[in-house]
């Protein structure tokens, strides 16, 4: 069997290939061969790409042996999903004389929208608004779209095997472990090789995601392109783990806004659990009262400070032109103050 954990994205991928790597040898032991990263990167551009003869010639496709293969790569979401996907995977299926199964991790919208605007911002991809943000994945129409019964409807349909994990804070259970466990594979987490965190996904914080918007907001007002600055998602980030901002977690959500987007996805959540988790929505994941947490200004000259120096700084590592530091430093003096109370 050739299992395949695609994601999606922001449903801690990051983490569960971390520690399927560390854990290769063990699990190899148990009849589980994992897919190295370079070969789950290789094999989701070839099957992007519509590119099945050179997948069945990739080293871990060819290895015989193993009871069952897994691998891991958010990066075949959404393209997946799609219907010319489904046939791919059939014909790949019969190409290398197995059966191929697809498994996806499932959250609930609101806290994936607050994950994915954290995600994009902090890599400075837009400066939008929280709830502009929010609204706009309420009419995503094709596969991106949070829309549970849509996005999987293509699978849901076909003769592919797959399986849904519900990622849920009344969960207690590792999703490594959980993982093992829709695969058919009992491998108890007091067992794993452990890993330290990968700081990669950490949120910065409320302040982070403050300073990263005036920082596109001052590259898009200097035409600064910030798809050229060097390691653009990381230096704010890095600069609040140091400075613990991101202890102080960015939720974007009031209780309305929240309400809104529960809303808006209720009938179609119903469903889906009905038909595929085997239990109400409701029961993974409760209709709760949630409280907004966001950094709005600077509370004194010294705050005012620290956060410019420590945009500039992040600026000149990420090597923005030095010529226009000076009109950086003017504009978020602008930007810092303008929603302070007078």
């Amino acid at each position: 069997m050739f299992w395949i954990h695609a994601g999606p994205h922001k449903t801690a991928s990051s983490y569960i290939q971390d520690i399927l790597q560390v854990n290769r040898q063990h699990l190899q032991q148990r009849g589980v061969f994992v897919a190295k990263k370079s070969d789950a990167k290789t094999f989701a551009r070839h099957f992007n790409n519509g590119e099945i003869d050179a997948i069945q010639q990739l080293k871990f496709i060819r290895k015989k042996g193993n009871k069952c293969k897994l691998l891991s790569s958010e990066w075949l979401h959404p393209t997946i999903l799609n219907s010319g996907s489904i046939s791919k995977l059939e014909l790949l299926s019969n190409k290398i004389n197995s059966k191929i199964g697809l498994i996806f991790f499932i959250r609930d919208q609101a806290s994936w929208i607050n994950s994915m605007y954290c995600h994009t911002i902090r890599r400075l991809y837009h400066r939008r608004d929280f709830a502009e943000f929010a609204k706009s994945w309420c009419v995503q129409k094709n596969y991106w779209t949070l829309d549970w019964c849509t996005k999987f409807e293509n699978l849901n349909t076909s003769g592919i095997d797959h399986k849904y994990i519900v990622m849920s804070s009344i969960k207690s259970s590792d999703p490594v472990e959980d993982l093992m466990q829709a695969i058919g594979f009992n491998y108890p987490q007091n067992e794993w090789q452990t890993k330290t965190i990968n700081s990669v996904n950490i949120q910065p914080g409320t302040r982070g995601i403050w300073l990263s918007k005036i920082c596109k907001e001052i590259c898009d007002s200097l035409d600064v392109n910030t798809e050229e600055l060097k390691n653009r998602g990381q230096e704010i980030r890095d600069i609040a783990i140091k400075k613990r901002w991101h202890l102080e977690k960015f939720y974007g959500f009031n209780q309305d806004l929240y309400n809104e987007i529960t809303a808006n996805f209720d009938q179609s959540n119903r469903t889906f659990a009905d038909n595929h988790l085997n239990n109400e929505w409701r029961h993974f994941f409760p209709h709760k009262s949630v409280v907004k947490s966001v950094y709005h200004y600077p509370k004194d000259e010294y705050e005012l400070i620290e956060l410019e120096k420590s945009l500039l700084g992040a600026l000149e590592r990420m090597n923005f032109p030095r010529s226009k530091l000076k009109e950086a430093s003017s504009l978020f003096q602008d930007y810092a103050t303008r929603e302070q109370p007078s």
